[in-house]
């Protein structure tokens, strides 16, 4: 794994005010699984996408976009090809959780929750998925951004392989997800500034007297 830049501090979360928004880099596969530990506020409108990446048009397929809908708070968990019967979970929003579907590419699941999606997982794809948001399939964000969500940590895997290890980080006071794998920041493509959290010490110098005991928290 690579180092933190020597300028770059790590903090706890990264979190979308409004429109900001992370271009991993990376599109979506059919083997491709993930973990993202976050914390997502109930909507405040009709959906709040957390990540994702679509083909464009409606209903058109090839869907890899995880969404909060309604204010129940239905989580729906988008995957693979065709018009799905869609399926949802009621998930305790604003808490902080970790979302996998390492176990299963068509299951989402959070500790003993979870939600199938019923597409069919043979599908392709070209457009790079987005953080705090989903790619329209024309490299151009949804309006519906997760504002308010914060990022800890986010994972992807493609056929088992780590392909981008993102914990957020900040520069002076900008905010960016650290790319363990690649060595590489990745910035706001959207427009203001995300809000960055507090100062962690999980990769820097502990301070006198300190001792940490068990796994990392952060």
């Amino acid at each position: 794994m690579c180092a933190l830049p020597a300028n770059a501090k790590r903090i706890r979360y990264l979190e979308c005010a409004d429109a900001q928004y992370i271009d991993t880099g990376i599109y979506p596969t059919p083997t491709m699984t993930f973990e993202i530990d976050a914390s997502v506020p109930a909507p405040s409108g009709s959906n709040t996408l957390l990540f994702g990446s679509r083909e464009p048009g409606a209903n058109v397929g090839n869907y890899y976009v995880l969404f909060f809908s309604g204010s129940g708070v239905k989580t729906r968990w988008a995957y693979g090809n065709g018009t799905p019967a869609e399926t949802y979970t009621v998930f305790a929003t604003g808490n902080r959780l970790v979302y996998s579907n390492v176990d299963d590419k068509t299951i989402l699941k959070t500790g003993a929750l979870s939600v199938q999606c019923n597409r069919s997982s043979s599908f392709s794809q070209k457009y790079n998925i987005y953080l705090f948001t989903a790619n329209l399939g024309t490299n151009t964000p949804n309006s519906q951004y997760a504002v308010g969500a914060k990022i800890y940590s986010a994972k992807f895997f493609d056929n088992g392989t780590l392909v981008r290890s993102f914990v957020p980080v900040r520069v002076g006071t900008v905010g960016y997800l650290f790319d363990r794998v690649s060595g590489q920041l990745f910035g706001n493509s959207g427009t203001g500034d995300f809000v960055c959290g507090p100062d962690t010490f999980a990769t820097g110098v502990l301070p006198t007297r300190m001792c940490v005991m068990g796994p990392d928290k952060t």
